[in-house]
């Protein structure tokens, strides 16, 4: 009997080795062979038996590149109790044969190429403890009798096709503790008996097409660290019993359409490294005191929404935050110089509000921010003057925008140290004087300085920045005639020196411009005709 049963598990690998077309069959045909012993099956790479009945207990052959169906075959293994197939190329439906897997624990199937519905045969292993079905092609509806498998601790159908409603079903399940929906397409509303799953660590619903409001009974999952609902068609307001989620780490619910205020009571979850809540239409203030409250807090983005009041000061007490985002607002008064002890801070987002500042001091302050990377300060009433200190800024910034705030003054010569600059954003502002020549010092710069008052001549600089791809200088006050550095700029996809009253002719050599896509050197004082060389630019 026993080396009968061994040769079914035997016969039923074989039937899989056959089914399977490409990726690493030839490295299982000289282990997995039908001319071997039936008692050698528990040696077969991936197959693990058990002590008491030498049957296979586990199956994993993750990870092989293999290609192929799965046959019916494989239902015949009886004894499984894992079965592990990731991170392959598995493809077709999965049979219904694997019903008979009375014991089976653990399915591991994503990153495959399943298709066609979840089989119910699935929804009647009672034994099932896990079910990975994630970033497959699976459709159709989630079936309801999901809802029946009492020992399930761990559901994954993320990145698959399936429509249809959240079955309130899930709700049975008791012992789940994590439920991962998101990436499909899924419609209808958050089913009030989610919470009841009180043992749930791990909630992701993203992208889908979720509608109607977040229920209150979401502030039953006292054990919940993540929580991910962003970019579906949620409305309404965030319930105040979210407040309750005391262990929560990860808040998701951007893109949606949220409105009213944040419920004070998601300030008081002092585990809470990450929230996000960007482009949805919130309103109200900040709490004045986030002192202590939030201590291990690292990113708060609340860009794209109607929330106004003042900067807390307090927020300076959350040492960790390295991604601060509420750009899109309407917060007013000024910028407080106390953000220069974030001094982690990296992304630093305050575009598009009411802020004002005559001496724009908080500069100063960020030049403690060492690492640095993004600043936007874009499309606020500044209007200041540019400090020296900007060129202490963090040697790691990248992005520099304070375009539309009403900038005027010069530029400070001190802005060639930021020698890792990728762009310079001033545009729309009333600086005047020359464009500095320190910019030579920038050699990965994208320039935008359109729509000021800038005189003098173009800098020769220019023209040796030979990593230049966007140059926007139109709108200014600019004479003389264009560099001939400039036409070597291989690299330039635009160029903009409409609009200023630069002279002479344009040469021959505006052909050797070869990636450009657009010129604009309109309303100037230009003479002669158009070089024929410009026709060569064939991206033009």
């Amino acid at each position: 009997m026993k080396r009968i049963s061994l040769g079914t598990d035997q016969s039923a690998l074989l039937a899989l080795k056959a089914h399977i077309t490409s990726g690493q069959q030839e490295f299982l045909s000289k282990n997995w062979s039908s001319t071997a012993a039936a008692s050698s099956v528990c040696d077969w790479i991936g197959v693990q038996c058990g002590f008491r009945h030498q049957r296979a207990t586990a199956l994993n052959i993750s990870n092989m590149g293999l290609t192929g169906t799965i046959p019916p075959d494989l239902g015949n293994l009886s004894f499984l109790v894992s079965l592990d197939l990731r991170n392959n190329s598995f493809h077709g439906n999965l049979p219904e044969e694997l019903s008979h897997l009375h014991r089976l624990r653990f399915i591991r199937f994503s990153n495959n190429r399943f298709t066609g519905a979840i089989p119910m045969c699935l929804c009647k292993i009672s034994q099932l403890q896990s079910l990975d079905l994630s970033s497959n092609r699976f459709s159709g509806d989630i079936p309801k009798e999901i809802g029946n498998l009492e020992k399930l601790t761990y559901l994954s159908l993320m990145n698959n096709n399936f429509t249809g409603v959240i079955p309130r079903e899930l709700g049975k399940l008791h012992g789940l503790k994590v439920l991962v929906l998101g990436r499909n397409n899924l419609t209808g509303t958050i089913p009030r008996e989610i919470g009841n799953l009180q043992n749930l660590q791990g909630l992701n619903l993203e992208w889908n097409q979720i509608a109607g409001s977040i229920p209150k009974e979401i502030g039953n999952l006292t054990m919940l660290t993540e929580l991910y609902f962003a970019n579906n068609s949620l409305t309404g307001t965030i319930p105040p019993e979210m407040g309750n989620l005391y262990q929560l780490e990860n808040l998701q619910l951007p893109y949606n359409g949220l409105n009213g205020s944040i419920p004070p009571g998601l300030f008081n979850l002092s585990a809470l490294r990450n929230i996000a809540l960007s482009f949805n239409r919130l309103s109200g203030n900040l709490p004045p005191d986030l002192r202590y409250r939030i201590p291990k807090l690292f990113a708060l983005d609340l860009y794209q929404n109607n929330l106004g009041g003042i900067i807390p000061v307090s927020i300076t007490n959350c040492s960790e935050l390295w991604l601060l985002s509420i750009g899109s607002n309407r917060f007013t008064g000024t910028i407080p110089d106390s953000l220069g002890d974030l001094r982690l801070l990296r992304y630093l987002h305050l575009a598009d509000n009411y802020f004002t500042s005559m001496e724009l001091s908080f500069i100063t302050s960020l030049t403690k921010c060492k690492n640095l990377v993004y600043l936007t300060l874009g499309a606020n009433p500044f209007n200041g003057l540019l400090p020296a200190s900007i060129g202490n800024l963090s040697a790691s910034l990248k992005q520099l925008s304070i375009g539309s705030s009403e900038i005027k003054g010069t530029i400070p010569s001190q802005t060639g140290n930021l020698t890792n600059l990728v762009l310079l954003d001033l545009q729309s502002n009333h600086l005047t004087g020359g464009i500095p020549t320190a910019f030579k010092n920038l050699q990965n710069l994208q320039v935008d300085l359109t729509t000021n008052q800038f005189s003098g001549s173009l800098p020769e600089c220019f023209g040796n920045m030979t990593s230049l791809q966007e140059l926007e200088l139109g709108n200014n006050f600019l004479v003389s005639a264009i560099p001939n550095s400039f036409w070597k700029l291989r690299d330039l996809l635009e160029l903009n020196l409409s609009s200023n009253s630069l002279n002479a002719s344009l040469p021959l050599e505006v052909g050797n411009l070869k990636a450009i896509t657009s010129i604009d050197v309109s309303a100037n004082q230009f003479s002669g005709d158009i070089p024929r060389t410009t026709g060569d630019l064939q991206n033009l």
